[in-house]
């Protein structure tokens, strides 16, 4: 029999707490530090007024420290003694776990994790996630007897509560703009959205069919289920408001020019309609991300060159405050206005990013939901749910089962009722729909074969190799020069007692040098029965394609000796680019291989085994297998 997981990220790790040792999930308090206590131990936080010592998951697994986001969360944990809180990035969400799928952790791990702080490794859900050893990570020595006298108090206190209070545990998330909850134990995972494959002839709530390991799940839309617009329009919508806003405010200020009446609108670039979005608008999309940081400084000197606008004004007269508005205010609000339009582009390909799916089981049958986003894990005490106010009746009201109020009522979680979302004639037409899609994709795969590549970058350039040809991928770790080696060899490296030759592939291929960074990569392939590695700039994805689209290169590069290396070309219509797929056995001439072959014959031996020592100028780089690479592509 299995039992529940709640996940959560650390770092660039995916781990795991078992759900019945989690009070609540929260999001970051205010703390108070104590003096002299270790450095793991953030502080004292003051929950309903009880007080819980919370530790900085981060420095306690020593993971590089980072500044707190509107994502970040505390896990506040029953470890049998007492109440602690544990500190972690982001939650991801909530898995069923049989016991057969935990094992025990390796005497390596992939990370640079000490291995007392893991008690097993699971692998589930496209996912590698580490199982915490709360026993040895929750140990703190803190000589302040009011601190143990509190906790012990709080533990005495909620002792005597569950005799009194039953509970039950939410998974919450937002549908436009509202919080909603499923009870934690019909959610059996949550995921990212995939590639939904649509379903002709269906209701327009039914996205289609999403492919989960080895089954196919139906995929339904709550926006749309329950009347509302979809999530890239409703956003797209604030942004044209605040557009319009900006574009009131040029007419306005050039009215304000030429009459001489007071100016009203918003000048500190903060405080207006698209400073104050900016403030609370929260996506997980690095190409929103990166279109709004392109944005904002030519929004700060739009009101900037207004300020001076309204100056001139005052010092000179209308008709220079007016030639500045029109030849260095306008141009660049011009700009602004591209800005916005490329931000709605940004938002309706990428808003999905911040959306997720989860698997609920509704009359035994596997269903996925799609939510704006997750919020929290939760429990509620169940004399705090109401039933829906009968005034609240209309046909999305019928789908809730009560409301629980928290916070003195500021909070309001909407209950939704599973049974009442789809009737059994509903369920049984998209089990029929997913059969239908089952014998389909059956038959479409006995035609089309596959092939998995894991893709890389050199400089703006993606390369491939073919995933058989892959052992594993690293992080950049120790690398020993060693003398009168081949130009692009970086040097060797000591992989758990193998010694192998390391080539930078930048040098190889003749590219401009890259300084090595966090993102850069050792990928781990066998070249005639050695192990060699290849170092990249990143790795990007491991990517499952038809052969079909693969294609052997021109004529102009099949015929050019230094391309060799590249056995074909892989075109990808959606990502619109294209891929480049190295012949490992080619990256090398003969000669180079031989250089290489007596290069390795003389130098193995002579290589240091990586120090155990802690490096004090830089911290720590992790290894990444190629398991967690595919793992990773899984979970995107």
């Amino acid at each position: 029999m299995g039992n529940q997981i709640v996940t959560f990220q650390l770092g660039k790790e995916i781990f795991g707490i078992d759900t019945n040792l989690i009070k609540e999930i929260i999001r970051y308090p205010e703390i108070t530090e104590v003096p002299k206590a270790p450095k793991y131990l953030k502080g004292l936080a003051n929950l309903r007024g009880i007080i819980i010592p919370v530790i900085d998951t981060r420095i306690k697994l020593d993971i590089s420290n980072i500044e707190i986001t509107p994502h970040t969360r505390v896990l506040i944990l029953d470890i049998g003694k007492t109440f602690l809180g544990l500190i972690v990035d982001q939650v991801k969400g909530v898995i069923d776990v049989e016991e057969n799928e935990v094992e025990p952790p390796p005497q390596v791990l992939s990370s640079e994790i000490e291995k007392e702080y893991i008690s097993g490794v699971i692998r589930k859900n496209g996912q590698l996630i580490l199982k915490l050893n709360l026993e040895n990570l929750c140990k703190i020595e803190i000589t302040a007897s009011e601190t143990k006298r509190s906790t012990q108090v709080f533990k005495e206190e909620k002792e005597e509560e569950k005799k009194h209070i039953e509970e039950v545990q939410l998974v919450t998330f937002s549908i436009a703009g509202e919080e909603y909850a499923f009870p934690i134990e019909i959610v059996k995972e949550i995921l990212r959205v995939g590639n939904i494959t649509e379903v002709p002839e269906t209701s327009e709530y039914i996205l289609g069919i999403l492919a989960v390991r080895d089954t196919l799940l139906p995929v339904i839309d709550l926006r749309k289920l329950f009347g509302f617009s979809d999530l890239a329009r409703d956003v797209n919508q604030e942004v044209d408001k605040i557009l319009k806003e900006h574009e009131d405010f040029v007419r306005d200020l050039k009215n304000s020019i030429e009459t001489g009446s007071p100016f009203r609108g918003e000048l500190d670039p903060d405080k207006c309609g698209f400073g104050l979005w900016m403030k609370r608008f929260i996506t997980s999309s690095e190409k929103i991300n990166q279109t709004i940081e392109v944005m904002k400084k030519d929004h700060q000197l739009f009101h900037e060159l207004a300020k001076i606008t309204l100056q001139k004004v005052k010092e000179h007269s209308k008709e220079s405050a007016l030639q500045f508005f029109e030849n260095d205010m306008l141009p660049v609000f011009e700009k602004l206005k591209r800005h916005f339009k490329n931000l709605k582009e940004a938002i309706s390909e990428d808003i999905k990013e911040d959306q997720r799916i989860l698997v609920l089981e509704i009359f035994n049958t596997p269903i996925g939901i799609l939510v704006d986003r997750i919020k929290q894990v939760i429990r509620v005490a169940k004399d705090s749910i109401e039933k829906p106010p009968e005034i609240l009746k209309t046909e999305k009201s019928d789908n809730l089962k009560g409301i629980a109020k928290l916070e003195e009522g500021k909070r309001i979680i909407m209950l939704i009722s599973e049974e009442s979302l789809f009737d059994k004639k509903t369920i049984e037409e998209l089990k029929e729909m997913v059969k239908k899609e089952e014998k389909l994709e059956k038959e479409v795969t006995t035609v089309t074969e596959e092939i998995q590549l894991v893709t890389f970058r050199l400089a703006e350039v993606d390369f491939a190799i073919p995933i058989e040809d892959v052992q594993e991928i690293n992080r950049v770790e120790s690398i020993t020069s060693v003398p009168r080696a081949p130009y692009f060899v970086e040097g060797v490296m000591n992989l758990r007692g193998n010694v192998i030759p390391v080539i930078d592939l930048r040098k190889r291929f003749e590219m401009e040098f890259r300084p090595y960074d966090e993102t850069t990569k050792v990928i781990i392939v066998k070249l005639q029965d050695k192990l060699v590695g290849f170092v990249v700039d990143s790795v990007s994805e491991v990517l499952r394609i038809s052969k079909n689209s693969l294609e052997t290169p021109p004529e102009i590069i099949a015929e050019n000796i230094d391309t060799r290396f590249i056995k074909a070309i892989c075109k990808l219509e959606k990502k619109d680019k294209i891929i480049l797929v190295i012949d490992i056995l080619n990256v090398l001439s003969d000669e180079e291989k031989e250089k290489l072959e007596t290069l390795m014959s003389s130098e193995e031996t002579t290589v240091p085994e990586p120090s155990s020592e802690k490096p004090s100028e830089k911290p720590k780089r992790k290894k990444k297998t190629l398991k967690r690479i595919k793992d990773d592509e899984k979970e995107d």
